[in-house]
């Protein structure tokens, strides 16, 4: 997955090529992430953010003075841990597994001051299935509901938006079972150890060409752990 700040330009526009009939719908997409020959047939939706908890500054020596970001910050981490458990809970995907919230990062706080403001960075798994506005809601109810100081305010703030306002959305082929099942004889033709049918463990583009009525599936030599994780763009998508 690409950094917040950069994400790739290509599977979007090659879409909007599609949506606008200025190239040909295809019939099927085999998009290029490495796979190690296997084939993935499901990927994970996902959202970042960013839950800026402010309280209010105030000298060390007299703390009563101020709110304190940082104790309100730790019940939002109770929280937002108590969600993830209720998400990972819930029914599992066969092929992605079950959703959770993970707490990433904080940052706040300095040495002789009660803190003002700190933010919580985490990113949110999502399976097929479920919706990233129903996770997004539950999110921000359990961490507003953990704020028991009504002079901390929160502020949250989604940075990565893909093919959804705050994310990306899950995926799942629709690939029918008769081409499927060509892509794996000819994979095993050649490697009979490959071919499996898998899930990703990332988020990419197919989602974009699936909105459009395009079938398709990851498939490509290499392991995606060898990929650089510094935001440059992925490969286009391999069409057939």
């Amino acid at each position: 997955m690409a950094s917040p700040a950069a994400a790739s330009a290509q599977g979007p526009a090659f879409s909007a090529l599609i949506a606008k009939g200025a190239i040909p719908r295809p019939d099927m997409a085999i998009y290029v992430e490495p796979t190690m020959l296997d084939i993935y047939v499901a990927h994970m939706g996902f959202f970042l953010c960013d839950i800026k908890v402010i309280g209010k500054s105030a000298y060390f020596g007299v703390p009563e003075l101020g709110v304190d970001a940082l104790k309100g910050a730790h019940a939002v981490l109770e929280a937002i841990w108590r969600y993830s458990a209720e998400l990972s809970a819930s029914e599992k995907h066969a092929l992605v597994g079950s959703g959770f919230v993970l707490p990433t990062g904080i940052q706040g706080g300095g040495y002789i001051a009660v803190p003002g403001e700190c933010t919580i960075s985490m990113i949110a798994k999502i399976p097929p299935g479920v919706r990233l506005d129903d996770v997004c809601a539950g999110l921000e109810a359990a961490a507003r509901a953990a704020s028991m100081d009504s002079r901390i305010e929160l502020q949250f703030s989604y940075p990565a938006p893909r093919d959804h306002p705050i994310g990306g959305k899950p995926f799942e082929s629709h690939l029918d079972e008769a081409r499927l099942g060509r892509l794996v004889s000819a994979i095993r033709a050649v490697r009979p150890e490959r071919g499996n049918i898998e899930a990703a463990p990332y988020w990419s583009e197919l989602p974009i060409l699936s909105a459009l009525g395009v079938p398709g599936v990851y498939f490509a030599p290499g392991r995606h752990s060898d990929l650089p994780h510094d935001g440059r763009e992925r490969q286009p998508p391999g069409l057939l």
